[in-house]
């Protein structure tokens, strides 16, 4: 009986080893693929976010959306929270490109940005995107403005946009907005014209 006994224990502290062996040898194995495999699904969500952005840019609404979702899908699949601000934030460009802006929708995506901000690994960057996209939502429903304080926003924000022309031209063309809207068509029409510059540059 004792033997027997023995024998059991035996079998299962070596199959238990056994297992052992091959979880090690199984996580050693897949550890080169993981990184490779991260890279190809952000690359995928980048060239989604980019289709996107033309599909927008030219009318296409409806593959700019089906776009969008692949994003979406990509970068919740790695937990990558600054692509999925960049997927929020491209959303938002959507809706507010319709015939008939969203803007509900619109600012639904942008609580979901600010939400996936502090985890992202450039808040300060993405919150500066946040803003531009804020604003963006504020110019379209000329609802809650307050011209001093969202000049003072789109200041701030512009701080870390150094040496971006894209981003500098954006922010020159909200700045026109913003004063067209304040009343002052001249000034506006200052910060028109820097945007082409910059846009052309």
């Amino acid at each position: 009986m004792i033997l027997t006994r023995l024998f059991y224990r035996t079998k299962k502290i070596t199959a238990f080893k056994a297992m052992l062996i091959i979880s090690i040898i199984t996580s050693c194995s897949s550890a080169p693929k993981r990184p490779m495999e991260v890279r190809t699904v952000y690359q995928a969500c980048s060239q989604n976010l980019e289709t996107a952005k033309t599909f927008i840019a030219s009318g296409n609404y409806e593959s700019a959306g089906t776009s969008l979702k692949k994003a979406q899908n990509l970068a919740l699949s790695i937990d990558n929270y600054d692509l999925l601000i960049s997927t929020k934030l491209s959303f938002i460009s959507l809706y507010l490109s319709l015939e008939s802006p969203d803007i509900q929708a619109a600012r639904k995506c942008l609580n979901e940005a600010n939400a996936y901000i502090p985890n992202s690994d450039k808040p300060q960057r993405n919150m500066a995107l946040y803003t531009l996209a804020k604003l963006r939502i504020v110019i379209t429903s000329h609802s809650d403005f307050d011209y001093k304080s969202l000049m003072e926003e789109l200041k701030e924000a512009e701080k870390y946009f150094s040496g971006e022309a894209f981003y500098k031209a954006q922010c020159q063309s909200i700045s026109g907005d913003l004063n067209r809207i304040n009343g002052d068509y001249k000034e506006a029409d200052k910060h028109y014209q820097e945007a082409v510059k910059l846009f052309t540059s």
